[in-house]
């Protein structure tokens, strides 16, 4: 699960390098962010689903504060749907809108396009409201404040290599716990919880696959690390699953479709 950062900062750590600038448009939310050649796998040039993750889990949760402050919003489920790989564009635009909102649960949509208005993809994600009283948030507008213009570089590293995420074996990535991909609660950030998903899916899939589709369940937040993500891949299609730690705690189970290697 992820939790927003703390009112009157702007986005921290590794979240400054993701360009993320965002606008409020009649009753939706309008993000839009360069794009960096860390931000693209190196085998396949497709862009990154884990990044389509963050950004979609970082705008969600601007539009959660605003719908439920002062109760904090957690992430409960993201999926992320793309029509066809995304390669060589400079910039991405999002527009994201609350679908419903409960007492303690709220649904969430969005769209992804290129600069050119080009449909690329789209997702939902679902949240709750943390029934913990020791955790609150103020309401008012803050949360889109912090991110009315970009803050820090943009992200030069390959995105693995600049979260510590690795390779240990086919099919198991492993991220070690660092302070910058943490959210409030000391927990690893949830849209940060992408990318050892998707690495370790593709590192059990053909060379030059990349992913189509992604359905995220959080069960637990990953709180005492490293996150390690196992997965099993048939055909075109991978479930994987996220541990905390060495452990069974079992933290996220995901299901993954693969686009297949393009022929050279």
């Amino acid at each position: 699960m992820s939790k927003p950062e703390k009112p009157g900062k702007g986005p921290e750590g590794i979240f400054k390098e993701f360009g993320l600038v965002i606008e409020t448009r009649a009753d939706d939310l309008w993000g839009e962010a360069p794009l960096s050649r860390g931000m693209y796998l190196d085998d396949s040039g497709a862009l990154r689903m884990s990044m389509l993750v963050t950004w979609a889990d970082m705008i969600f949760g601007v539009i959660a504060i605003k719908a439920i402050a002062p109760s904090v919003p957690v992430t409960l489920e993201m999926d992320i749907h793309l029509f066809r790989p995304v390669r060589d564009i400079e910039q991405i635009g999002m527009r994201a809108r609350l679908s419903k909102a409960g007492k303690t649960v709220l649904v969430f949509g969005i769209d992804f396009y290129d600069a050119n208005g080009a449909h690329l993809g789209f997702g939902h994600s679902m949240f709750m409201a943390l029934p913990d009283p020791n955790f609150s948030l103020p309401p008012g507008d803050w949360a889109v404040r912090r991110f009315a213009q970009r803050r820090g570089e943009l992200l030069a590293q390959p995105l693995a290599q600049r979260v510590g995420c690795g390779i240990s074996e086919p099919g198991r990535a492993v991220l070690p716990k660092q302070r910058d991909i943490g959210n409030t609660t000391g927990a690893i950030n949830g849209g940060i919880l992408a990318v050892p998903i998707e690495d370790a899916a593709l590192s059990a899939a053909p060379p030059g696959a990349s992913l189509s589709s992604l359905l995220i369940r959080y069960l637990r937040p990953v709180r005492e690390g490293p996150a390690i993500a196992v997965a099993d891949v048939e055909g075109d299609l991978a479930r994987v699953e996220v541990f905390d730690g060495e452990g069974d705690v079992l933290s996220i189970s995901a299901t993954a479709r693969l686009f297949p290697a393009e022929p050279a």
